[in-house]
């Protein structure tokens, strides 16, 4: 069944940045086919979205009136507690003062608040996962593994020991570092290293990876980051923290092995891991090989097709 032109769809992010920007991705690709796309978010995330038919829609979080911020920032934990007493009463409000209906929402599943409101209030409803099918499957398993002791739920952030010892290689960087992580940094050490690298809050990613002067990208393994590296690309020097990112790093060396692993920041850590993954030379063709199949033009025609069944199935 054809959708009709300008049928309404809201689209549900996790409130954080590399959720948002997949779930962009979705809304640009709805728009080709007459969907009038709608992503909501809380106010405190920043976006430029370059389609000018995707319509965003901001909610306040309630987060700064019932002083649930911290010192650091939104916290998991903050909004976790927004998205349970907040947000939800908002997006009721928004569905129901819609005059020509909604088509259905598409909801991040680490966001399933909002499936509740959508049943509630009589919408269709689409889960959307913006990471590896592997690790959908792996959340099956996580409080069995919890239980056993196979995994925890800490994290640390090292951000003056990779300042060091990026500094150290005497190699040129650009590094993405927002304002409450610089406080980690020693003092003076953004003038020291001002010739040598560049320290940026934020920086339009594909733009910086898709430049022929990036050698190789030292990342997190978020799903984004590997999918825009393997788009652009750009061999991985990988130091995953949380989450999923164990998994996608697991996939990048193991499997695909178009990166490395490095331990921690120390100078050795690192000059070991750049030399390792630029000296690799069959590295290359393995990204190239991973890139059509991710990318080429057989891959993109079988997402399109999942696409426009997906819409064929949804009650007009």
């Amino acid at each position: 069944m054809k959708c009709k032109k300008k049928s309404k769809v809201f689209l549900v992010p996790y409130p954080a940045q590399g959720h948002v920007t997949p779930m962009l991705k979705l809304a640009s690709l709805l728009v080709n086919h007459g969907i009038n796309p709608i992503v909501i978010i809380p106010n405190f995330i920043k976006i430029d979205s370059k389609d000018v038919n995707i319509s965003i829609m901001s909610i306040s979080d309630g987060l700064d009136q019932d002083g649930l911020t911290t010192s650091s920032g939104r916290d998991f934990f903050a909004i976790e507690k927004s998205m349970e007493n907040y947000m939800p009463c908002q997006l009721e409000t928004i569905i129901r003062d819609q005059e020509d209906g909604i088509v259905c929402l598409i909801v991040d599943l680490l966001a399933s608040w909002a499936i509740e409101i959508a049943n509630k209030c009589g919408v269709h409803v689409a889960g959307f996962w913006p990471a590896m099918l592997a690790t959908y499957k792996l959340i099956n398993s996580i409080p069995e593994m919890l239980h056993d002791g196979i995994i925890s739920e800490t994290g640390e952030a090292k951000v003056n020991s990779l300042a060091l010892a990026l500094e150290a290689t005497k190699r040129p960087f650009i590094w993405v570092l927002g304002p409450l992580w610089r406080q980690g940094l020693q003092k003076g050490y953004l003038e020291r290293i001002s010739k040598q690298g560049k320290i940026v809050s934020w920086a339009p990613q594909m733009d910086v990876l898709q430049h022929e002067g990036v050698g190789c990208y030292l990342t997190h393994c978020g799903w984004n980051s590997t999918m825009e590296a393997i788009q652009s690309k750009k061999r991985l020097m990988c130091y995953p923290v949380a989450g999923d990112q164990f998994l996608n790093c697991a996939y990048i060396v193991q499997k695909w092995r178009i990166g490395v692993m490095i331990d921690g920041f120390g100078v050795k850590d690192l000059e070991g891991g750049l030399r390792k993954v630029m000296e690799d030379d069959g590295m290359s063709e393995r990204i190239d090989r991973l890139n059509e199949m991710t990318m080429g033009k057989v891959a993109s025609c079988k997402a399109m097709d999942n696409l426009t069944t997906f819409l064929s199935s949804v009650r007009m």
